[in-house]
């Protein structure tokens, strides 16, 4: 199968674009849960616009596929798949479900010019009778790129979020306002009876949480940008898609009977 250039280079690429796509979709929810306190099904109806999105522009998606290049569908995807991830770089603690509106829309958008013209254009040339088997693959290869993409950007996202944390840490000093007021919480603790001792190490442990969950937002931030960068690299790549088109069978002239019948 992988010997039709078009069944390769669509197989190839859409595990690539499957190990983007699915690091982006497990960052937000993650997001809303850990940071934005929201329960499961809170964050699941927020994530509602990105599949509402998917599901308006997938039947526009495929009349296009018959009068426009498979690439330029998929490329235009990428393109919109990285703006809504660069619009979610901006997330932090303010942010509001409103604020993610946008960002969830853009990103069904290019997921629908993504999923479709992907699939159509790598099993364009394969014979009926071995349909099934690429079928087969080209799922197994979206699937194990999904999952190697997953552990990538859950792997980088961990790292920034630390590096990012001990950044912080090193510049928390209590000359700085949002510090000092801060430290000023530890006379409050002496105030209700509490001893030097345990005041202090409250004090520096609150700190020490807020450095961290800061750091962890830095850390969503920077992988966004990441996969926003990555969907840009990609698109050279669409060069290699290239699908036959194959112009429609000429249709058969009607016999005469039946054209003076219908005369």
């Amino acid at each position: 199968m992988f010997r039709d250039p078009t069944f390769a280079s669509g197989t190839f690429i859409a595990g690539l674009v499957f190990a983007m796509l699915m690091g982006s979709m497990f960052l937000l929810p993650v997001f809303t849960q850990e940071m934005m306190r929201f329960t499961a099904t809170e964050s699941g109806i927020v994530l509602l616009p990105r599949t509402i999105a998917m599901m308006i522009a997938s039947p526009f998606v495929g009349r296009l596929y018959n009068q426009v290049r498979p690439s330029w569908l998929v490329g235009f995807g990428m393109v919109m798949t990285a703006l809504g991830c660069w619009m979610q770089a901006d997330i932090n603690l303010a942010t509001s479900t409103h604020d993610l509106l946008w960002p969830l829309a853009i990103t069904g958008i290019g997921f629908a010019f993504l999923f479709v013209p992907l699939t159509t254009a790598a099993l364009s040339n394969i014979p009926r009778h071995e349909l099934a088997g690429a079928a087969g693959v080209n799922s197994f290869v979206r699937q194990v790129g999904g999952s190697v993409g997953l552990s990538i950007f859950a792997n980088l996202f961990t790292t920034y979020g630390q590096r990012a944390a001990t950044g912080l840490a090193q510049n928390v000093s209590e000359l700085r306002p949002e510090v000092a007021a801060q430290v000023a919480t530890r006379a409050k603790l002496l105030g209700g009876g509490m001893t030097g001792d345990m005041a202090h190490a409250m004090t520096q442990q609150a700190l020490a949480v807020r450095t961290h969950i800061q750091g962890t937002v830095i850390g969503f931030d920077k992988t966004f940008i990441l996969q926003a960068i990555a969907f840009l690299i990609v698109i050279p790549l669409l060069v290699f898609l290239r699908v036959k088109r194959i112009p429609p069978a000429a249709a058969p002239e009607a016999p005469r009977e039946v054209a003076m019948h219908l005369e």
